[in-house]
């Protein structure tokens, strides 16, 4: 036989599998329920129809919030448009102009380091490399295989 238990609601009883009991409950949402029910206690029980309520209610206040932190924003984004005190930067030919020269070679070698044209090159010169070492073009090979010297 399941086990059954009254919802602080309805005074209704329901299987303890379709709600929860307030001890379960994140702190805001139990505080909540005993804000409307000041008799109950932390091993009352409340089902999940209208555990649902107060879920949707505090998604509705987390929203309202959020729309009040946007309002404070938007205000200060106003405030600072309406006097013009902004200064639009080029962030790219800022960080151009403070890179020293090494890094700006560093910069250019890694670039170049990972393009294609560099992968297609060392692949070429690697297989140019080893015909020359494997056919008897020269009267001596210079890098006998298995290549590791």
């Amino acid at each position: 036989m399941a086990k059954t238990a009254v919802c602080i609601v309805d005074q209704q009883r329901y299987q303890v599998v379709d709600g929860m009991r307030l001890e379960e409950l994140e702190t805001s949402l139990r505080q909540m329920i005993l804000k409307d029910f000041p008799q109950a206690h932390n091993s009352s029980f409340i089902c999940s129809e209208h555990l649902v309520h107060y879920r949707l209610a505090k998604m509705d206040a987390m929203i309202e919030n959020d729309y009040q932190q946007n309002d404070k924003v938007n205000a200060q984004l106003s405030k600072i448009l309406a006097n013009h005190t902004y200064r639009v930067v080029d962030v790219n030919s800022e960080l151009e102009s403070s890179l020293t020269f090494g890094q700006r070679v560093a910069d250019g070698v890694a670039r170049f380091g990972g393009s294609w044209a560099f992968i297609i090159s060392f692949v070429v010169v690697m297989l140019v490399w080893m015909l020359l070492n494997v056919l008897p073009i020269f009267s001596h090979h210079f890098d006998p295989y298995p290549f590791i010297w």
